[in-house]
């Protein structure tokens, strides 16, 4: 999908609006040797980049990091985007110890602040199978008032390959939809599907 962007590295703004630009490989050098536990701590630091950066550290941790997914889903309703955004991140490198969690991490793509938004999407496609219990919530998202929401729900669900199968009918309706973007994002997640299920789809795109 050529019109979602990658999350930069960990945060997207600093307090001013500002683009800020922090090296991972660096970040990752620099909190590589705290403990788990000093990094779950860390997540409630005054400091809300002290937050950012302790979610990061806990994501390249990946599974070695499970005793984090609670405070790392707890961390989605911080009052900073920038934290929401890096815990969601986080979330999707956390493999199948994200599962318990996904009706959590599937409610963040509602965000206020469309770069969390983008993050959760990210991270939902990350966890690929890991995310299948997630698409019959995927699906009511198709439906969320929020055009952007309804777009991204649409991505993940292509994204999510032979896993989103009873997703077709509900994609097909969103070729419907008021809005371009979302219509336009559900037939890119069409075409995906239809390399497993071509004679579910074809009809749906050939149609007038």
């Amino acid at each position: 999908m050529a019109w979602v962007g990658e999350y930069s590295s960990y945060g997207h703004r600093d307090d001013r609006s500002e683009p800020i630009s922090v090296s991972p490989n660096a970040l990752w050098r620099k909190y590589k040797n705290k403990k788990i536990e000093h990094l779950i701590k860390q997540l409630q630091d005054q400091d809300h980049w002290q937050r950012v950066r302790a979610a990061f550290a806990l994501g390249e941790l990946g599974g070695r990091a499970k005793k984090a997914v609670t405070p790392l889903t707890e961390a989605l309703k911080d009052p900073e985007p920038n934290v929401r955004g890096s815990a969601a991140r986080a979330l999707g490198k956390l493999g199948p110890y994200t599962k318990r969690v996904l009706p959590q991490l599937v409610e963040t793509l509602k965000d206020s602040d469309d770069h969390v938004k983008e993050a959760t999407a990210f991270a939902l496609v990350r966890l690929g199978k890991y995310a299948k219990a997630a698409v019959p919530q995927l699906i009511e998202v198709l439906k969320d008032p929020n055009a952007d929401v309804r777009k991204l729900a649409a991505w993940v669900l292509g994204e999510l390959g032979k896993d989103a199968k009873s997703a077709i009918p509900h994609l097909a309706e969103a070729l419907k939809d008021p809005d371009a973007d979302v219509r336009r994002s559900a037939a890119y997640s069409l075409e995906d599907l239809r390399i497993y299920f071509p004679n579910e789809v074809d009809p749906i795109l050939i149609s007038p």
